[in-house]
């Protein structure tokens, strides 16, 4: 007997594609093998996760193939390597030496019997177009809310540091850590304030790196999973709309009713659990009721969500001034390294890689190395204006030519040609989201203000809250360059808890000071009183009140 077995992952795009060609490709070959048994199986690398770990697989799909007599206990033969030719019947009999029987395969003109059958089958294909980009439309105009995205994103980051950090290597690398390094950073400077994922999970992660991200697995998984279990849900919210990675919504300030095993007291079990599982999967505006969907698309969202941050002139100069590289050629190379680094989706990897090291969408004249700071300030009319717009609009082409890329080869799975219109609905945003932002959707022309305001609207919250630190960084020496200095939004409670904090100090402060004004021993009443009496005599008036005089002599103050 031989084995072939894919190893895969359920949110891989180009598995769940694959799967129709693995079945094709196994029916093929039990069909056609000669004197061999040969068996066919699929591991989730999910739930399967030990077991992708000792059969060292490194990138989804990975399919590995064992001849008669092989030794199963070690890593067997990789059919779909780089290097190996396109799986096929014919390549697994050559690679796994198995007999397999000649076989003549007809094209589908040659099925045809007559003309009647020709059109039959064109119709078909033109139905099966027609519902294909109805489902695309739908999906790229589902409703959702700024909060959704931004969950999305949250869960697709914990996803990726989940699996992808230490899946592919086992070790992290020296140069791997630098490309994590890196991508929190660039997450730190270009999302949101309000994002309780960057004030919490993210900040955890670059205070801990070396000790905690870089140590082992278990402690960067214990980590992530810490944070989203420490996420504040409001009590009796019976819908739990406050979910991970909202916009505003806060992680419990203290470990009161976390989850058993945090240091904290123990909670209500199935509320937490409840919580837990909400926290953990994606909305329905990505799966689409696909559940595997989700992290590709949360993907996306987190890295629009970058690159319209950094093209906002307080985080480039909150970046600037922290030190980080803030210019847009940094910014799509810090993107590129991640996407190499920690998406294990082989094909999708090679393809999004391919694409940037060719210069795709001439990003290596579009984006300049040196930072808008340097060439104009970005919040004005000059060149540094127009310059920060050109990464998202990059990132935003690139996003369109996969959508289409993949509409394209889900048309040749079913051997046809794909149609304008399924091309049309690939393409976001869609033409009733925003009718100003296609100039012409058959050549894919748009309108770069009106699609870059679209993203800032769709992607970023109104109002940004600026943080005391935040502030802090970005105003250093802003004065001198003669920018305005930024300064947090005061909210109305916080003002009222500026107030208290105000007024207690001030009265510790006055006590204080008549404490060391009346001596140090003794009540504070009787040094008054002593003092009162000694720096006035009395007197009866006429009418019988008693008239208070200041003696004439001066008063020694006791030494403290």
């Amino acid at each position: 007997e031989a084995y072939v077995i894919e190893f895969y992952q359920p949110w891989c795009p180009h598995c769940q594609h694959y799967k129709p060609t693995y079945i094709e490709i196994a029916a093929a070959v039990t069909r056609r093998a000669v004197g061999t048994k040969v068996n066919f199986f699929a591991v989730s690398c999910e739930l399967y996760a030990n077991l992708c770990h000792t059969y060292e697989v490194h990138g989804y799909p990975t399919i590995l193939g064992y001849g008669t007599g092989s030794d199963s206990l070690v890593r067997g033969i990789e059919l779909n390597g780089e290097d190996a030719p396109d799986l096929s019947a014919e390549s697994i009999g050559e690679l796994l030496t198995i007999q397999l029987a000649h076989e003549q395969i007809d094209g589908w003109e040659s099925s045809y019997s007559n003309s009647e059958d020709r059109r039959n089958r064109e119709r078909e294909k033109e139905e099966v177009a027609t519902k294909a980009a109805e489902m695309k439309r739908e999906w790229q105009s589902y409703p959702s809310t700024l909060n959704d995205r931004y969950h999305n994103a949250a869960l697709s980051l914990a996803f990726a540091l989940k699996t992808g950090v230490y899946s592919r290597f086992g070790k992290l690398s020296d140069d791997r850590a630098l490309a994590l390094s890196d991508f929190l950073d660039l997450v730190d400077w270009t999302t949101p304030q309000s994002w309780s994922v960057r004030t919490g999970l993210v900040k955890e992660l670059r205070l801990r790196f070396h000790d905690v991200v870089v140590s082992s697995k278990s402690n960067l998984i214990d980590m992530v999973e810490r944070d989203q279990d420490l996420h504040e849900q409001k009590k009796g919210d019976a819908a739990m709309d406050h979910l991970w990675g909202y916009i505003g919504v806060p992680r419990r300030p203290k470990r009161r009713n976390a989850i058993t095993g945090l240091g904290g007291d123990v909670p209500d079990t199935k509320r937490m659990d409840k919580v837990s599982s909400r926290n953990r999967k994606w909305t329905e505006a990505c799966t689409h009721g696909l559940p595997a969907h989700g992290f590709t698309c949360g993907l996306w969202d987190l890295f629009h969500i970058i690159t319209i941050g950094a093209s906002l002139q307080e985080h480039q100069l909150y970046g600037f001034h922290a030190g980080y590289l803030t210019s847009n050629r940094d910014v799509a190379l810090t993107i590129r390294n991640f996407v190499a680094n920690f998406f294990a989706c082989d094909v999708c990897r090679w393809n999004f890689i391919d694409m940037y090291d060719n210069c795709g969408h001439d990003h290596c004249n579009r984006l300049p190395s040196e930072s808008s700071i340097i060439l104009g300030e970005s919040g004005g009319t000059g060149r540094g204006a127009e310059i920060v717009k050109e990464l998202p609009l990059w990132l935003f082409q690139v996003h369109n030519a996969v959508n289409v890329r993949l509409m394209d080869e889900a048309a040749a799975r079913a051997n046809r040609e794909v149609t304008l219109e399924e091309k049309r609905s690939a393409l976001y945003p869609q033409v009733e989201m925003c009718p100003k932002c296609w100039t012409d959707v058959e050549t894919n022309e748009y309108d770069p203000d009106a699609v870059y305001n679209f993203l800032k609207t769709w992607y970023w919250p109104k109002g940004e809250r600026i943080d005391a630190g935040f502030a802090s960084v970005l105003n250093r020496n802003l004065v001198a360059r003669g920018i305005r200095v930024v300064r947090p939004k005061a909210t109305l409670s916080s003002f009222f808890l500026t107030m208290a904090i105000t007024v207690g100090i001030f009265g510790v402060i006055l006590k204080l000071a008549n404490s060391f004004s009346w001596g140090s021993t003794g009540s504070g009443k009787r040094h008054q009183q002593r003092h009162y009496s000694q720096k006035h005599s009395t007197k009866k008036t006429g009418n019988g009140h008693i008239a208070h005089e200041p003696r004439r002599h001066r008063f020694r103050r006791p030494p403290a």
